[in-house]
């Protein structure tokens, strides 16, 4: 062999070396856990028809593992995850046409696969944890705008996808994680219910309060925005009535409305207000409801808007080229059915005014 070939030959080898290092390098760096997620049987059509979805026995969505130290809790209920400091690392990846048995696979070196805080699994250290799989089901909405969208859509609970229902998840286990990527098996099995029941007839969108003597719910199905999801969408408004509203059937009272973001949307695990509006109890045995039924408390009536929707918790009442005409359905839809003659408010516009926060 001359000179020039066996250089050529030593080049060869030195880069084929190199090459193989590397790849061992980032094969040992991408070792990680491996999740196996199967969907139980009958749970596609039980999560469509709680989420007033068409009937199917298949789910698209995005299927989430959630790991965590702590077993006080559900790992999904540990959060909202982002929104915490202590919140459980999750990852996430989307799939289509999910039926019973089918089963994926959530995979160290899938590109696909990635969360926060950690982005892939070959970042969580090896040790014992509890880990829950956890299953964000959309809808595909046909809009009028033209655009074909797949999102969750939210059913009165704030549009928190971890207790949002129709969204599906599994029992917790304690398992050891390893890099040696053995799979850790997972089955979706449970559906969440809505977070209060649903009327004969009605529609969880909003959610559905008990009614008492203060507090009423108005709900409508508003044209504007069904028009433009290409499927039945609901508005309504909580409105707290004043002490003396029954004593005084002539009485008309000035409106305060406040605006804020959905009472469901920021109870970690729905626990209740512990003070405004939405804390509002008949027996008065908070501080809000004592004052409200006090002497002391103005004569008015609030108006507590709600909007959640399939992007966020709520519109923030405007029109908007994402959500829809929130905007004139507040005031073209809901404000007309709240504004009847027996809620007996005034309307001339220096008689309303608003409040509230994060708009």
């Amino acid at each position: 062999m001359n000179t020039l070939t066996t250089r050529h030959t030593n080049r060869l080898a030195w880069a084929f070396g190199v090459f193989s290092f590397i790849a061992a390098v980032h094969a040992v760096a991408a070792k990680g856990p491996t999740f196996s997620v199967t969907l139980a049987p009958g749970v596609a059509l039980e999560a469509h028809r709680i989420g007033e979805r068409p009937r199917s026995e298949a789910l698209d969505g995005r299927i989430f593992i959630i790991v965590s130290r702590r077993s006080e809790v559900e790992p999904r209920l540990q959060g909202p995850p982002g929104m915490r400091q202590d919140a459980p690392p999750f990852w996430g990846m989307d799939v289509e046409n999910a039926r019973a048995g089918t089963r994926f696979e959530l995979t160290a070196d899938d590109p696909q696969v990635y969360g926060f805080p950690l982005k892939g699994f070959a970042e969580l250290p090896q040790g014992e944890y509890f880990v829950q799989a956890f299953m964000n089901v959309y809808e595909t909405f046909h809009r009028a705008d033209g655009s074909v969208v797949k999102l969750h859509m939210p059913c009165g609970d704030g549009h928190r996808i971890m207790w949002s229902t129709g969204n599906i998840y599994s029992d917790v286990r304690r398992v050891k994680v390893t890099h040696d990527g053995q799979p850790i098996t997972l089955e979706l099995s449970r559906v969440i219910p809505p977070y209060a029941p649903t009327p004969p007839g009605g529609t969880c969108q909003q959610g559905n309060l008990v009614e008492s003597q203060h507090v009423k719910l108005v709900k409508i199905k508003s044209e504007r925005l069904t028009k433009f999801w290409g499927r039945p969408i609901y508005v309504a408004a909580i409105v707290l009535l004043p002490k003396d509203y029954d004593e005084t059937r002539e009485a008309r009272y000035p409106v305060i409305f406040s605006m804020n973001h959905h009472p469901r949307a920021y109870r970690f695990s729905g626990e209740p207000p512990s003070d405004g509006v939405d804390s509002f109890e008949e027996r008065g045995e908070n501080t809000f409801s004592r004052w409200w039924l006090g002497p002391t408390a103005p004569r008015v009536i609030v108006v507590r808007p709600l909007s959640e929707n399939p992007y966020y918790d709520t519109s923030y009442w405007v029109n908007s080229a994402n959500v829809g005409p929130y905007g004139d359905a507040l005031l073209q839809e809901l404000l007309v059915n709240t504004y009847q003659d027996e809620m007996r408010v005034l309307t001339v516009v220096h008689e309303a005014s608003e409040a509230g926060k994060g708009i």
